[in-house]
């Protein structure tokens, strides 16, 4: 599909409304559907009413399957692989982690051993550090956080370092590390020929972003870094694929994000008052769902202020 063709398609469905979905009650049938948004690239999301899961992206190569992201919990990547299973006969070579939280490599384990798990070395140090919480938003996420048990953990086998490609007669497959944004090791994937960017949860379209190990600052300069490469289609972690105006109404979000705190510190708020003071700004619902479950704008906010103290601490300022 050529990228031109690609658009036109993304620009139909968000103006239908996003991309279609089959009604689906909790617990009949298949909890996940494969959506074509260029040839041989699926984005595999929860069905509508569905529980659990989020997005991830499968890529056809004539050496076999990649799929990006296993889902939050080996359960969930089961029911995963049974939609690639049906979507191509191909078996699943490849699977990358686009970082280190559950969302992303909950379900590795369910993977065939024969799968190449690949990651950057900011997610493989994550993962190994016995102190990081790597499923705090889905336990927070999960319908009692507190009976949330976290899965095994498998670690990837192939460790790159830097931008990294996947060549491939059917579709090429560029690694790119973002730096420190929605997490320590947040990865972009490219499927170069039809121009489809998996983001990941870099991406917010529930315009209620978890921060808990987060960089505001960076996080803006990931968004604006991946709208200037002008991707047809960009993928989130949950919702529905977007282009790249989506991605920079995203960016300014974070960026008005960053304003307010540096308002709130010439009017002379103390650090500990700011983020109430966002949280009551008449602007919020332009940018961020100030009713969204569970809520995680505090986390943002406090985030901003918490840079925004050690950067003047820095240079003396406080």
């Amino acid at each position: 599909m050529r990228r031109a063709a690609v658009r036109s398609t993304l620009a139909l469905l968000l103006a239908l409304g996003g991309l279609p979905a089959r009604a689906q009650s909790a617990g009949a049938g298949p909890r996940f559907e494969a959506l074509s948004v260029a040839d041989g690239v699926w984005v595999l999301r929860p069905v509508a009413g569905a529980r659990g899961g989020c997005n991830s992206l499968l890529v056809e190569r004539q050496d076999g399957l990649l799929v990006v992201d296993s889902q939050p919990s080996p359960e969930d990547a089961r029911e995963l692989l049974s939609v690639v299973a049906r979507t191509s006969p191909k078996p699943v070579r490849y699977l990358v982690l686009s970082h280190a939280h559950a969302e992303s490599a909950g379900g590795a384990s369910a993977f065939p051993e024969s799968t190449l798990v690949i990651g950057s070395s900011e997610t493989l140090a994550a993962l190994r550090d016995p102190d990081f919480d790597f499923g705090a938003e889905t336990r927070d996420r999960s319908e009692d956080p507190r009976t949330w048990v976290a899965p095994e953990i498998r670690m990837p086998a192939l460790v790159i370092y830097g931008r990294a490609e996947l060549e491939d007669p059917l579709n090429r497959v560029e690694l790119l590390p973002l730096g420190h944004a929605h997490s320590t090791s947040d990865l972009a994937v490219v499927v170069s020929g039809p121009g489809v960017l998996w983001a990941g949860a870099v991406l917010f379209p529930d315009r209620n972003p978890y921060a808990g190990d987060a960089n505001v600052g960076g996080w803006v300069a990931t968004l604006n870094h991946i709208a200037k490469l002008q991707p047809a289609v960009v993928v989130p972690q949950r919702g529905d694929p977007l282009d790249t105006r989506g991605v920079r109404l995203q960016r300014d979000a974070l960026a008005w994000v960053r304003g307010q705190v540096e308002l709130a510190f010439i009017d002379g708020v103390p650090p500990e008052q700011i983020p109430d003071r966002i949280l009551g700004s008449d602007e919020l619902a332009t940018h961020f769902d100030p009713d969204a479950a569970p809520p995680f704008l505090r986390i943002l906010f406090q985030q901003a202020v918490d840079e925004a103290v050690a950067e003047r601490r820095k240079r003396g300022l406080l």
